[in-house]
């Protein structure tokens, strides 16, 4: 046997998992496999580490207090972008007075704005966000604002990484994939210019997540 084809026979042994290891399957880390309340604590310390602000609500009717009450705290004028998405569309945004609300999602209207959008899944292994294109939600709303809130139920946390797949399909009714899924690592950032971090680089310089019982 020639040394090609000793190698190509590791190779072989190993995809079958009858390497020198005997290890079949897929290798997780221990993170990506909590559960239940460890698993939502995780992602809590893993969205902190990634610089995302986030509010702990029992109910989703309190998100328009809440975004009211963040803007309020960083200073920023109360108006909000907001998606289009049913779960948002349908909240008591007029009971918020001092909240005003704009349904504009070109170019123009979001650029270094406050907008908020709902999720499709996040990872506790990582503290990312998940969020997926349709009619509803444009893509745009994920990068030109400059403070983005993202609605989050804990329902829609998932373990592992390899989780936000069967998720985002779910939310388009178990279809195929949607065009864009979009993978949100907190604000965006660069160290590019001296070596001195720069927030807001190529995207918001603030993510908050308003993360909602059930």
């Amino acid at each position: 046997m020639g040394a090609r084809d000793e190698i190509l026979g590791k190779l072989v042994r190993r995809t079958k998992g009858s390497g020198a290891t005997g290890i079949t399957g897929h290798l997780k880390p221990a993170m990506a496999m909590t559960t239940g309340e460890e698993m939502v604590a995780q992602f809590r310390d893993k969205a902190a580490k990634l610089s995302c602000g986030l509010s702990e609500l029992s109910r989703l009717n309190e998100v328009p207090g809440e975004i009211e009450r963040v803007l309020g705290e960083i200073g920023v004028e109360p108006l909000l972008h907001v998606s289009n998405e049913p779960e948002l569309a349908s909240l008591p945004w007029e009971d918020i007075p001092g909240l005003r609300t704009s349904r504009e999602m070109n170019r123009d209207a979001l650029d270094g704005v406050a907008a908020v959008s709902a999720c499709a899944a996040a990872s506790a292994e990582t503290g990312a966000l998940v969020l997926t294109s349709d009619a509803d939600h444009v893509t745009a709303i994920a990068f030109l604002p400059d403070f983005h809130f993202v609605v989050l139920r804990k329902s829609q946390i998932v373990p592992g990484f390899e989780g936000i797949w069967s998720a985002a399909r779910a939310r388009g009714g178990n279809r195929d994939l949607p065009r864009a899924v979009n993978i949100i690592g907190g604000p965006s950032r660069t160290g590019d210019i001296e070596a001195t971090m720069v927030m807001g680089a190529h995207g918001p310089r603030h993510v908050h997540i308003l993360l909602v019982d059930g």
